[in-house]
């Protein structure tokens, strides 16, 4: 794993610059650490925190279909590496990737724990029911759900690494202008049957910092970096719904800019031109079938090269070793055959 910053050993520039090597090193502290009698015990303990987080469940937000993403477990990495699994088998894990899935609402939601410090309402559309929530159906909006214990100055820390980003890290030219914002960039492998596409770029964030009002998080497919897509979308919205308005030549600039970006990848305008085609020839033969429907008249049948000496629909004998004589043969017993042999030779 590489490093934006090469020396990064300590957690707030971990954050600013985007160490992946931090956070790995971290997460394998974690797995060995001696106050757990094995890395399962120790993997447990690290999932009970991201569950906290509304990661690997169902938030339970107002929207159906809503997908749980995955923690996974010790139990699933048995199946895959045994029981005596290490952890360099999953560091991955560490930045996100590995087998860990997660929706865009659970990574907003988890901006908006760390705006908190340590605690979220489940999220949802619906805040009000015109004529009063007879039925108590917005109850479990109003429910504050806490994280597992976390020290006061770990919170801290972790806001000066975010805000960092935006002051002289990996989100630097995403900056607000006037606003404290609190950011993380995220670069997301991407790869199709194989074939190794464009990154997925990723950005959450909450603002400001002093006085949270918004948390947010943008992934854009196929765009790359983190910072250079992701980024500037979620400060031009973050100063939209702050401020009620863009402001700046530049900022303007940099909205049309991303409104005309194309993130579709090689390998799907491919795809676009098969569906296209496979649609036109579709809609050709349809087309066909209207015309031939409403005026009543059957296509010609295409013309052949026949034999004039053939009379139509009659059948003609079939020559000996096509097909059609073939198919005609019957399996006999060899003892059937020995008859028939006989019997040619005495007429013969």
């Amino acid at each position: 794993m590489g490093c934006h910053a090469a020396g990064t050993f300590t957690l707030k520039p971990a954050i600013s610059k985007s160490c992946n090597s931090y956070f790995a090193a971290t997460y394998r502290r974690i797995l060995e650490n001696p106050k757990y009698p094995n890395r399962d015990s120790a993997l447990n303990s690290f999932n009970q925190y991201a569950y906290s987080f509304g990661l690997g469940r169902r938030l339970g937000v107002d929207l159906p279909s809503e997908k749980m993403g995955n923690i996974p477990t010790p139990k699933y990495y048995h199946g895959i590496f045994g029981k005596n699994w290490q952890s360099c088998n999953i560091i991955s894990n560490s930045i996100g990737q590995g087998e860990i899935a997660t929706s865009l609402t659970q990574l907003a939601n988890v901006m908006a724990i760390i705006a908190n410090k340590g605690w979220y309402y489940t999220p949802h559309l619906i805040d009000s029911i015109d004529g009063g929530d007879e039925f108590g159906l917005l109850d479990k909006f109003k429910v504050k759900h806490r994280t597992k214990e976390i020290p006061a100055y770990i919170w801290e820390e972790v806001h000066e690494g975010m805000q960092g980003t935006m002051e002289f890290g990996t989100g630097f030219y995403a900056k607000v202008p006037g606003i404290n914002v609190c950011g993380k960039t995220g670069t997301v492998e991407n790869a199709y049957r194989g074939e190794k596409l464009k990154d997925h770029a990723f950005f959450g964030a909450f603002a400001p910092r002093e006085n949270p009002r918004i948390a947010i998080a943008v992934m854009c497919e196929n765009a790359g970096y983190g910072a250079t897509s992701a980024a500037p979308i979620a400060s031009l919205l973050i100063e939209k719904y702050l401020k009620d308005s863009i402001t700046g030549n530049d900022r303007k600039a940099k909205v049309e800019q991303l409104a005309n970006m194309n993130l579709i990848p090689p390998q799907m305008k491919r795809q676009m031109v098969k569906r296209d085609s496979l649609r036109q020839a579709q809609q050709l033969a349809a087309a066909k079938k209207a015309a031939r429907d409403t005026s009543g008249v059957e296509e010609a049948p295409e013309e052949t090269d026949t034999d004039s000496s053939v009379t139509p629909n009659k059948p003609q004998p079939a020559k000996k070793g096509t097909k059609r004589d073939s198919a005609n043969k019957v399996a006999l017993l060899p003892e059937e055959q020995r008859k028939i042999n006989i019997k040619r030779k005495t007429t013969a």
